[in-house]
């Protein structure tokens, strides 16, 4: 084992994430689109239930730091409408394991006009451009539909289907299924958690190494900040999706909500899910808000976790190999 001092990648892998970067800015530079850096540190945090930002003390009351450059960066497009593209270092609790740090680096970036359909034709050029520069074959885009796989497993879309279907597939597959989702009346919330460890298990699990999988059709209460659509069955989706390499999850992009008053009611509806878990509400981005309601232009964009896909195409186990000081050594 390494003495602690000492960096947890190798020179020879600093270099490949160099190179890569390089590579990375290069592509956007061709794109007329411009870098930015906005502040780590923020007025607010993120609301969503998910994830748990880093509470920063100050002398008089507090801060939080980023755990994305997304508002910062959606209140840049509302100010001037222009591509932009950040490699933004941010922070998560409990992020911390073979796959995850409490410090990482994104790539977050915003193309305006772009559908999720243009963005995810972008993300595979990015993809690609990072596979060229570091000397691996380039991948072609596979399209899975959450909302087909969960009717192919359970008989129903995920907004009609049943806890009860989700644990008979695990049942069916001799899968256990954790009994903390299992409660006599199931919230939205215990049905999500469900469907996602659901797709995980019998979905992602299938996805090739050897290609960039894109899951696309997310059930609508799963939006985050997205826009919603309608399915072709009728029923409402939210235009998200996630990327993947094999089980590795790398991007996860939006067509981006516009609307201020239903983006107020989604925060405000994720700080009543975290009281009822028992975590403290966190004061939403009214900033944000504010630049909605001035107006955001349409666009799509998409954060991608440039750690882990030098781990990916690197063929690395693990984060620490390509960050020079992993949470153990920081």
């Amino acid at each position: 084992m390494k003495p602690l001092w000492q960096p947890s990648a190798e020179l020879s892998t600093l270099v490949q994430r160099d190179e890569l970067m390089h590579a990375l800015r290069a592509y956007f530079r061709t794109s007329d689109s411009l870098e930015v850096t906005t502040p780590s540190l923020s007025a607010a945090g993120t609301t969503d239930p998910y994830i748990d930002s880093f509470v920063v003390p100050l002398n008089k009351g507090c801060a939080w730091l980023h755990t994305s450059p997304e508002f910062a960066m959606k209140r840049l497009l509302a100010a001037h409408g222009k591509h932009i593209h950040q490699f933004a270092c941010v922070f998560r609790q409990d992020e911390s394991g073979k796959h995850h740090q409490r410090e990482f680096t994104l790539l977050e970036w915003y193309r305006v006009g772009y559908s999720l359909s243009e963005l995810l034709n972008d993300a595979l050029n990015i993809v690609n451009t990072a596979c060229v520069s570091l000397n691996q074959p380039i991948v072609k885009l596979n399209t899975v539909s959450y909302q087909d796989e969960v009717k192919a497993l359970c008989g129903d879309y995920p907004h009609a289907v049943s806890l009860n279907a989700i644990v008979d597939v695990f049942s069916r597959n001799n899968r256990s299924f954790p009994a903390s989702l299992i409660k006599t009346n199931p919230t939205t919330v215990d049905l999500d958690a469900a469907l996602t460890l659901l797709v995980d298990e019998f979905v992602v699990s299938q996805f090739s190494k050897n290609a960039l999988t894109a899951l696309v059709d997310y059930p609508a209460s799963q939006a985050s900040l997205a826009k919603l659509d309608t399915h072709e069955a009728g029923h409402l989706v939210a235009c998200r999706a996630e990327l993947f390499i094999g089980k590795v999850e790398l991007a996860n992009g939006f067509e981006e909500l516009t609307n201020a008053d239903e983006q107020a009611a989604r925060f405000h509806q994720d700080n009543a899910q975290r009281i009822a878990e028992g975590k403290t509400a966190v004061p939403h981005d009214q900033h944000l808000i504010d630049a909605l309601q001035h107006g955001l232009p349409e666009c799509s964009g998409m954060a991608l976790g440039i750690d882990r896909l030098l781990m990916v195409l690197g063929g690395y186990s693990q984060l620490a190999q390509v960050v020079t000081f992993d949470d153990s050594h920081a």
